[in-house]
């Protein structure tokens, strides 16, 4: 009896044993599916990390472009203001030679207005002898020379300050 009680102890201590060991597992089950959980956790977070660096990475690279950008920009504006302030120098020179040239111009049309601005036949009628003639028709034609020279530079410099005006203008919207 003391053997049969033994070996029913035993079977019962086989079953909760069997009982222990199937908790026990049901546990590592559960251990391996948190760890399982956590490993995919810290794969996720590393690909994070990976995304972001790589985030990072391309950031970096457009900052750098960008400032490549602006410096190319800044240089072209700076070309842009040195070419400005030399169109101006050049607008102001020429229409001081503009504005010389016009007085002279003005003056010139005044004495010929004064002088009464005489035909070729009254210079005739008025010289003596045939050398006084071709003197009087010398100064005539030099002075008409003189004012024909004198409205073609006055058409060249106003025709170039149009022009550099005009260029002054196309760089000042170049450079807004």
């Amino acid at each position: 009896a003391k053997a049969a009680q033994s070996v029913s102890e035993l079977e019962n201590m086989k079953n909760e044993n069997k009982k222990k060991i199937a908790e026990l597992q049901a546990q590592i089950a559960d251990a391996q599916k948190q760890y399982d959980r956590i490993e995919e956790d810290e794969s996720a977070k590393e690909e994070y990390r990976d995304a972001l660096n790589e985030k990072i990475y391309l950031q970096n690279q457009n900052i750098e472009y960008v400032s490549g950008q602006i410096e190319q920009i800044d240089a072209e504006i700076a070309e842009n203001l040195k070419q400005i302030n030399e169109l101006e120098g050049e607008i102001s020179s020429t229409q001081l030679e503009t504005d010389k040239n016009m007085e002279l111009f003005r003056q010139r049309l005044r004495a010929s207005y004064m002088s009464g601005n005489e035909s070729i036949s009254a210079v005739f009628a008025g010289s003596a002898d045939f050398y006084d003639v071709l003197a009087k028709f010398e100064i005539v034609s030099k002075m008409a020379e003189h004012d024909d020279k004198l409205i073609k530079e006055l058409k060249e410099l106003i025709s170039q300050l149009k022009k550099s005006n005009e260029e002054l203008k196309k760089k000042q919207e170049e450079l807004s």
